[in-house]
């Protein structure tokens, strides 16, 4: 039985009842029942939530290949999506040999 707390707020109102998990992880995934009862009787329904986590890491050393004016860098995919599609990456850059 959830109870609420500094993460779950079970709140009632107008007729409606909310569950509110903040700071979910992956352990919050699982089965969720609420039940319901009065003097005609008893009644459960279930909702299922899954939380993903985020995805691994690509794979491997990164290649690159420098041109005069542009270079190309290509790695694996990672392992693992996060069970989600992965929708983009971000590319950092330090200079490490200067004259500037």
């Amino acid at each position: 039985i959830l109870q609420n707390d500094d993460r779950i707020w079970i709140t009632s109102g107008d007729g409606i009842t909310c569950l509110l998990l903040e700071n979910i992880t992956t352990h919050d995934s699982g089965k969720y029942g609420v039940r319901v009862h009065n003097e005609y009787g008893t009644h459960t329904l279930y909702a299922s939530l899954s939380v993903e986590g985020p995805p691994d890491p690509p794979q491997g050393k990164p290649s690159v290949v420098a041109g005069v004016e542009s270079a190309t860098v290509t790695w694996s995919s990672s392992p693992y999506d996060g069970g989600s599609i992965i929708t983009g990456f971000a590319l950092e850059y330090s200079l490490t040999n200067s004259n500037v």
